[in-house]
C-alpha cells in the first residue's frame, strides 16, 4: 500500500519535509500547498494524510 501524503506550509524552508518524504518508501507526496485555501484545492488529489504547519 503506498501512503499519498500532501504538504501544506507557507515557509518554504518548512517545506523540506517534501524531500524528506520522498525519500521514505511506500509514500508518495501528491502534492504541496502555500495555504489552506490551495490545499483545499488539491483535495482532489485525495491524499491519505496531510502534513500542515
Amino acid at each position: 500500500m503506498r501512503l499519498k501524503a500532501l504538504v501544506v506550509d507557507d515557509d518554504p524552508n518548512m517545506r523540506i519535509l517534501k524531500k524528506i518524504l520522498q525519500n521514505i518508501p511506500g509514500i508518495e507526496v501528491v502534492g504541496e500547498a502555500v495555504n489552506g485555501a490551495e490545499a483545499i484545492n488539491l483535495a482532489t488529489l485525495e491524499p491519505d494524510v496531510i502534513f500542515p504547519k
